[in-house]
């Protein structure tokens, strides 16, 4: 409760003042000066039912199918964040989906998560660091092998992730990783270059922590409030999602407005979610949104940051 506290006082300090905006920004139409970039990423792993059976995931491809059909009618290249038991069971179609122009990063190899604070019994080695960074450099190996060369791109399993990984992610190679939920460090989901000390703070690392957008629009979970990612909204919420985050980085005066994504394959077992996924690429599209992989982002932010930019 005490997290939850807090990342909603991070994210209205970030606002910074800007409720009242956001409840009139709700009513005003879709600005056309800024921007609008996809940054599609999808954590291309095992089900939790197949994990958990320790079984072959069959919809895995099928699945992937249904989403790359979905890529490739609105002219998306995404960036998926494959674990390693993937690299091995499905190299195949790990090699295709990097010859058709997306690209692969990495989601570790066992889908572990790679932070000593997370207190659980599945997870009670995990907190040695020494076990991360072996998951890491397998998963590393394993992609390198069937594309030829290292990941650029990482996300955690979980999304959890601590200071610890992202120097080594750093020392690896590593250039971008989007493993946090941005209500957590204070920015609207806009890249920025994490402190050594605080992964929530910007500082002198040479990775670009990229988080996952959320709407600004808290929902009750249970017994306290979140901010859903845009495949956690209701389909008729997207929209409006969509166009006040891009009004609010027009506002905020930020270079472009970035909208980061999240899904995984075994999600489009759902007519819902696969409604919503069409929903928003449309949505996007209609508003000539483009898709940027993580080389081309850590360009286009680097450019305008050198300009001034946030």
């Amino acid at each position: 409760m005490f997290l939850i506290r807090v990342m909603t006082q991070n994210l209205r300090r970030n606002l910074g003042g800007f409720s009242k905006q956001i409840y009139e920004l709700e009513t005003r139409s879709y600005t056309t000066d800024i921007e609008p970039i996809i940054f599609f990423t999808c954590d291309l792993e095992i089900s939790p039912e197949a994990r958990a059976k320790n079984m072959s995931d069959h919809a895995l491809v099928s699945n992937l199918k249904i989403l790359i059909d979905i890529l490739n009618k609105y002219d998306i290249k995404g960036v998926f964040f494959v674990e390693g038991n993937v690299c091995q069971n499905y190299a195949e179609l790990v090699e295709k989906l990097y010859k058709n122009g997306h690209e692969i990063g990495s989601h570790g190899f066992a889908h572990i998560p790679m932070t000593s604070l997370w207190f659980t019994s599945r997870f009670p080695k995990f907190s040695r660091i020494s076990i991360r960074v072996a998951d890491i450099k397998k998963s590393k190996n394993a992609i390198k092998y069937i594309i030829g060369k290292d990941p650029i791109s990482f996300r955690a399993p979980y999304l959890a992730i601590d200071d610890n990984m992202l120097m080594f992610l750093e020392k690896e190679g590593f250039l971008l990783d989007s493993s946090l939920y941005n209500p957590a460090f204070g920015k609207i989901s806009f890249p920025y270059y994490p402190s050594e000390n605080n992964i929530v703070s910007e500082g002198i690392l040479r990775i670009l922590e990229v988080p996952i957008t959320v709407s600004p629009f808290p929902q009750k979970k249970f017994l306290y409030y979140r901010f859903p990612h845009i495949f956690e909204l209701k389909e008729k919420q997207i929209e409006r999602t969509i166009v006040t985050l891009n009004n609010l980085f027009y506002i905020m005066k930020y270079p472009f407005a970035l909208f980061v994504v999240m899904i995984h394959p075994y999600e489009l077992d759902s007519p819902s979610m696969r409604s919503k996924l069409l929903t928003f690429l449309r949505i996007m599209k209609q508003n000539n949104a483009s898709s940027l992989k993580s080389d081309q982002l850590i360009k286009k932010y680097n450019l305008a940051k050198g300009m001034g930019a946030k």
